[in-house]
């Protein structure tokens, strides 16, 4: 049986979640970008201290979303299995992800570690591999979560069910859009998954400023 987070701790979770992925990814993440030797020499030989700040920052990021899904999903649902699917696939999501950014930074830490250099075609393979884990995986199962917390989460305003629906669907969306558009890892978060990061920083200062309801 979990533990469910306290609603205000919950909110905290929903900003860090938001704000540290996008610092972390942005100015500290993986900057692959599409194939060429040098910019995957580049990547590999950054800074020890990009790597260090974006996995503290992303592990945080994580962390606050499972607080967040684990408030949500223990008290948005009544009676019925919709709360095992939005919190079991919220923790499968935080799995993903977390692999994902393993895989990114899996040739630089080993050359960092004092490892052989690393062939650029396959430190190319790692960071793409991560990248379809992260935001591919990952959003798919966490897409899910936010659909079921939209459809069956009744106890929400309409306007937050919507907004569960969007970011559901943008999360799903992720995955189609890295293979599409032929993304390359880089410091870019693929479009689609600004929504999702929108939502939770949204639903995390709701969470902080609205009054507390008594809890079903």
């Amino acid at each position: 049986m979990r533990i469910r987070p306290d609603r205000r701790f919950a909110g905290v979770g929903g900003i860090a979640f938001a704000i540290c992925l996008i610092v972390g990814f942005t100015f500290f993440g993986p900057r692959g970008g599409r194939y060429a030797a040098a910019a995957i020499a580049d990547f590999v030989g950054q800074s020890s201290i990009n790597i260090v700040a974006s996995t503290y920052l992303f592990v945080v990021s994580i962390i606050g979303l499972i607080a967040l899904m684990a408030y949500l999903s223990a008290t948005r649902f009544g009676p019925g299995q919709q709360d095992r699917v939005a919190w079991g696939t919220s923790l499968l999501a935080a799995a993903a992800f977390l692999i994902g950014w393993g895989l990114y930074f899996a040739p630089s830490t080993s050359v960092m570690s004092g490892g052989p250099a690393v062939d650029p075609g396959l430190t190319y393979a790692f960071t793409n591999a991560g990248l379809i884990v992260l935001f591919g995986v990952g959003a798919v199962f966490l897409g899910i979560a936010l659909v079921t917390l939209a459809i069956a989460g009744r106890s929400a305003p309409m306007w937050i069910r919507a907004f569960d629906g969007l970011a559901g669907i943008s999360a799903l969306l992720s995955w189609a859009f890295l293979l599409v558009s032929h993304w390359s890892a880089n410091q870019w978060l693929p479009v689609p998954f600004y929504v999702v990061v929108l939502w939770g920083l949204t639903i995390g200062i709701w969470l902080l400023i609205s009054p507390r309801p008594d809890d079903p």
